[in-house]
């Protein structure tokens, strides 16, 4: 088992769930710190150090998790590419993708538009498209597109969205989320569960893995603040002019996955018999 990017947010938690479970010899790259028996300290982009990582460990199954904002285009135009000429067609390939289209009840099936280089996140969501179609001249692929990630990480460190809340407490202010813009989220346990079974599954294609129902920004968000302990009325509701509601079809992930998914109803209930 090889993990890109597991020194990320989702990557940590799958290289931590691989690694605790002795059926699997796991191995994981990270941008920075010291390489080890297991870790490799690895910029893709060095396309000579990461051919020969990926010829020497022969792995059986590589999840791609690295998520770059800046630089996602030639991760994958170049790192992408270099690993993927470099390994068996059995070689299981798990690509994690992101909400790569604004349409709303999106089904797999949906052809995502290139951003223009001005657009939001344009580097990133075009890289991600890039990346896919890379991905998908490989025989032995599955790529998952997950609906919003959120939870603490591997250390317990709360995701970016939390950490924008935290930063509006700091400034004693309140945070402002839309009522009507409906999105599809997932908790970052559960996706990492998903993405263990999809290691092993016969299913080859591309997957919408995400809660259902899709949940409001606003509702998100009061969760958000629910786990972190604060009061959920720092989040207040307004009404969105032009919602874009870019959520998923989950008719798919319901009929292949066997894993169980929270709902944001579920995840709530849990944290009031917490106490949460």
């Amino acid at each position: 088992m090889l993990v890109f990017g597991a020194g990320g947010y989702l990557g940590g938690a799958l290289y931590k769930g691989f690694s605790a479970d002795n059926r699997f010899d796991t191995y994981g790259t990270f941008r920075h710190g010291e390489s080890g028996e297991h870790k490799f300290v690895l910029d893709v982009l060095d396309t000579y150090k990461t051919a020969h990582m990926v010829r020497d460990l022969k792995p059986d199954i590589i999840i791609w998790s690295i998520a770059n904002k800046t630089e996602e285009l030639s991760v994958s135009e170049i790192g992408l590419r270099s690993i993927l000429n470099n390994i068996p067609e059995s070689t299981r390939f798990v690509y994690v993708s992101s909400t790569i289209s604004s349409k709303q009840n999106q089904s797999e099936d949906v052809i995502p538009e290139l951003r223009k280089p001005d657009q939001y996140l344009a580097n990133y969501v075009n890289g991600k498209i890039v990346g896919e179609n890379l991905v998908r001249l490989h025989p032995n692929h599955v790529i998952v597109r997950p609906g919003q990630i959120f939870g603490f990480n591997a250390n317990n460190a709360p995701d970016i969205r939390m950490e924008r809340i935290l930063a509006i407490i700091e400034r004693d202010l309140t945070f402002l989320r839309s009522d009507n813009d409906y999105i599809s989220v997932i908790h970052i346990d559960d996706l990492a569960d998903c993405i263990r079974g999809l290691c092993f599954s016969d299913f080859i294609g591309t997957l919408n893995v995400a809660s259902s129902p899709p949940v409001s920004y606003y509702e998100f968000y009061k969760l958000l603040t629910k786990m972190l302990g604060l009061d959920e009325n720092i989040i207040q509701p307004y009404k969105s002019d032009d919602p874009t509601n870019a959520y998923f079809d989950l008719t798919k992930c319901s009929s292949v996955l066997r894993t169980k998914i929270r709902s944001y109803h579920e995840i709530l209930r849990n944290l009031k018999k917490a106490g949460g």
